[in-house]
């Protein structure tokens, strides 16, 4: 077995971590096209064109496996990369087209469920998942986004509502603004990366709770879990800072937290790590990992199921 054989096995084929190289291909290829804010249907040629490739690679070089090994594997990341920048194309397309749909400069009538208790001064303010709309109350139009809901500050209704609780409103939607200031936290940006683009404020009077639409059971299980984690944190944490903290980072919940820790954490720019972020997602991803690890991958449909299920 030649050197450069040897060398080209160890780059290309980590038996430890078989399936980090791609979660790092395709992170850094979501990454990459997301800071270039790269568009367009050149991604999907230059994806064929690798799967062509990696199809002229496996037949070229069947005899010479010192350069069948290195050739395939880049070819292999790099199809991964390109995944990672398509799939992060298709999501802001998705996400400008559900905008289109809900914005609206008229009132429209709008139907979700309460995902998060969000901090605002005196008001009350939530992170909606809107289902449908309606601008005649006749016609249904499915949609399948986010919305911040702000109420006003003497509306005692709105300071009912829990996560997981469903509601309509009347309400007119606009887009959330844009921060000019270059060195400022831009907090639109951020609303956008949670797939978040426009908000409405709900005047007195013009919202109501869903009495009848229920949450499905995975939700209500989900939800008991967070209400249990909550009890403990009131338990053992006396101090509401640092409960709030803990119910941030481990809960995505930021009711609890002070104005002045919220406020440093937001002009740090580190806002992000109080909410289900890449934390939460690197510990999803590697438990997955860990529980490939333990399956065997002797076929070929047990390898593509492992890697659609990493995707």
């Amino acid at each position: 077995m030649s050197d450069s054989y040897v060398w080209h096995y160890r780059l290309m084929n980590w038996s430890s971590f078989p399936y980090l190289r791609i979660a790092l291909a395709l992170s850094a290829g979501i990454f990459f096209f997301e800071y270039f804010a790269l568009r367009g249907p050149a991604v999907i040629f230059c994806l064929c064109g690798v799967v062509i490739l990696l199809v002229i690679s496996e037949n070229s070089f069947k005899f010479n496996p010192d350069r069948k090994s290195l050739i395939a594997g880049c070819l292999l990341l790099l199809l991964f990369f390109l995944l990672g920048g398509t799939r992060l194309i298709q999501r802001n397309e998705a996400l400008d087209n559900q905008r289109a749909i809900l914005e609206s400069a008229d009132a429209v009538i709008i139907h979700g469920r309460v995902n998060e208790r969000l901090k605002s001064g005196n008001r009350q303010k939530y992170s909606l998942g809107v289902d449908y709309l309606s601008r005649d109350g006749k016609t249904i139009i499915p949609c399948n986004t986010e919305l911040i809901v702000v109420f006003d500050q003497e509306d005692s209704l709105s300071g009912k509502y829990q996560r997981g609780d469903f509601l309509y409103l009347k309400s007119a939607t606009r887009r959330v603004r844009t921060n000019s200031n270059p060195l400022a936290f831009d907090y639109s940006y951020y609303l956008r990366t949670k797939g978040i683009t426009l908000q409405a404020f709900v005047p007195t009077g013009q919202h109501r709770p869903d009495t009848v639409t229920q949450a499905s059971d995975h939700l209500k299980a989900a939800l008991s879990v967070s209400k249990f984690a909550q009890g403990v944190y009131a338990r053992y944490l006396d101090n509401n800072e640092q409960k709030g903290t803990a119910e941030s980072l481990m809960l995505g919940d930021r009711f609890l937290l002070t104005e002045k820790l919220y406020q440093a954490y937001s002009d740090t720019g580190a806002i992000h790590v109080l909410s289900v972020s890449g934390l939460h997602v690197a510990i999803f991803i590697s438990i997955f990992i860990w529980i490939f690890s333990k399956i065997p991958d002797h076929t070929w449909s047990i390898k593509l199921a492992k890697l659609f299920a990493l995707i």
